[in-house]
This record gives structure tokens, C-alpha cells and sequence, in this order.
């Protein structure tokens, strides 16, 4: 499958639109290029808007080996033909809207086209080529591999289904726990370890587990549950605060979960004070970005 960089154009590809195209609030019809983890993941069509994800086509570059029923798109905002899935349609967590790159195709030719398919007639996009036999293997394992990727895209969420666990700095302190000791057990930089100990950043099962027994502390007694409320959620989420996100773990060395992580329990701070909630995140991430 083709690598899908995010700061250089894949080959034939407008290299201006790929690198400055901008989010946006997702609406359908238009083509994003989809992220995790500082990592491109894929591209893909908007077909429906839902509450915190949307669903997708999934959408092929020039040189991946296509084959029906992926449909054909010659006019696209990248500037070459482009091939999109809608047999392989995947919920995608706003989170992973790296970027939008243009509007791809019309809402009402998409559900003619999904509704031709349900039916078993022709779509009024035409089919991706039927690929030569010497090219017949190589479609099929593409074909598989996308089954394999785009569900890969569908598990990534943010916040994690599980509620996460963070820990409770006071069971830490009579427990004689430090961040500089919490650093050495779970073998992080000290700022990655501050951030866990005072419940910036939760800690996973197998983090807990380690720092209980370094104490012989019973399990779950270093640790407490919160969940992310949605009104934080749903800020975080916003395709327009990704570049934030993604330049808070840059900045921490954290990974995009805990950026969104931390920067949640940040906000639920300075929640206390009488600024509108933009403005309150806006604080959050300024100080987040600033130098330490």
C-alpha cells in the first residue's frame, strides 16, 4: 500500500494542497487525509457526519493496485485520479482528521453510488479497472491488506472505551513514592514521570501493577478512574486543535493519546476560571507549549 506522508506529497500529487490544506469541521462529500500519532494513516471521503466520528470511503493514490468495486474519481483536488471503496465504508474517530484536502465528490452522487451497490446495479461512478491476471495477485492482496488497515483505523479512539486511570498523588506520597522513583520503575524520562505522578497523564495497567508492587501497595490502591467529560471531548476532538495536539506530544515527548490526555486534565483546571472555553484551551495549550 502506498506510504502516506504528512509533510511531503506522494508522487504526482499536488504538493500544495497535500502539505496546506487546512481543518476544517468535517462535512461530507470532502476528501481528509488521516493521522495518528504524528503517522499518515490513510485517506478518506466523508459519506455521513455522526456525534464525534464520521464514516468514510476509504480512498486509493495513483500505484496502488485497485480493482472493483472500487470506483473511479478523475477530478479530484489532488490533482490526479484517485479511486475510492465505498463497499469498505469505516467509522473514523474525529481525532484522526489530519487534515482536509478538498471537497472530492458530490453528497448526492455518493448515496446514488451507495445505493446503486446496496442494489446490485451499475453506480453512476464507473469502476476501478478490472486488473490484468499479471496483476491479478497483487489487487487481491491489496484488497486484503486495506480490509486489514482500515480496521486498525476504525479501533483508534480517543478518549480510550476504557475509562483510563491516572494516579492518586496523595496513596503516591504515603506510599513514599516520588516522580524521580516513578521514573526509575517505569523506565520513562523524568518529565513523562512527573506528568503520571501528579495525574496529568494516565498510567496503564501493567505501569500500575509495577508501581504497586515496588511498594507491595494492594492493586487499584494507587490509582483512581475519571472519565473525560464529553464538553472536553468534544473540544479535543475538533480537527481544527490536531496541529496543537500533535505539538504538545512533540513538545513533551508524549504520545498523541497522552498529549489529549493531558491537555484534558489541564483544561479541567483552569475550567475554574471566567473565561469562555476556547479561550480557557487556548491558555491551556499556550502554557503547554511553552518552554519548560
Amino acid at each position: 500500500m502506498s506510504t502516506i506522508p504528512l509533510q511531503t506529497a506522494p508522487p504526482g500529487v499536488d504538493a500544495d494542497t497535500w502539505v496546506n490544506g487546512v481543518p476544517a469541521p468535517p462535512a461530507v462529500g470532502d476528501l481528509w487525509l488521516l493521522s495518528w500519532d504524528g503517522q499518515g494513516l490513510g485517506l478518506g471521503v466523508i459519506a455521513s457526519r455522526h456525534d464525534s466520528f464520521v464514516l468514510v470511503w476509504p480512498v486509493s493514490l495513483p500505484g496502488d493496485p485497485v480493482s472493483p468495486p472500487a470506483v473511479q474519481i478523475a477530478q479530484t483536488p489532488l490533482g490526479v485520479e484517485l479511486h475510492a471503496w465505498p463497499t469498505r465504508e469505516t467509522g473514523v474517530n474525529d481525532a484522526l482528521l489530519h487534515r482536509r484536502l478538498g471537497p472530492l465528490l458530490d453528497p448526492e452522487v455518493m448515496d446514488t453510488t451507495a445505493d446503486a451497490m446496496d442494489d446490485g446495479d451499475s453506480p453512476p461512478l464507473p469502476f476501478a479497472p478490472t486488473p490484468s491476471p499479471d496483476l491479478a495477485e497483487a489487487a487481491y492482496t491489496y484488497s486484503l491488506q486495506m480490509v486489514d488497515v482500515w480496521e486498525r483505523i476504525c479501533f483508534i479512539q480517543w478518549p480510550a472505551p476504557d475509562v483510563a486511570e491516572t494516579i492518586d498523588v496523595d496513596a503516591m506520597r504515603t506510599a513514599g513514592l516520588a516522580p524521580s522513583r516513578v521514573a526509575e520503575l517505569l523506565g520513562l524520562p523524568v518529565e513523562q514521570a512527573v506528568a503520571i505522578f501528579f495525574g496529568e497523564t494516565p498510567v496503564t495497567q501493567e505501569q500500575a501493577r509495577t508501581l504497586e508492587g515496588a511498594v507491595q501497595a494492594a492493586a487499584g490502591s494507587l490509582v483512581s478512574q475519571a472519565a473525560i467529560p464529553d464538553t472536553v471531548v468534544r473540544k479535543l476532538i475538533d480537527p481544527r486543535r490536531k496541529d496543537q495536539v500533535l505539538a504538545v506530544g512533540e513538545r513533551r515527548a508524549l504520545t498523541e493519546a497522552q498529549a489529549r490526555d493531558l491537555v484534558a486534565s489541564q483544561f479541567a483546571l483552569a475550567a475554574r476560571s471566567n473565561a469562555d472555553d476556547d479561550s480557557r484551551l487556548d491558555a491551556v495549550f499556550t502554557r503547554l507549549l511553552a518552554d519548560q
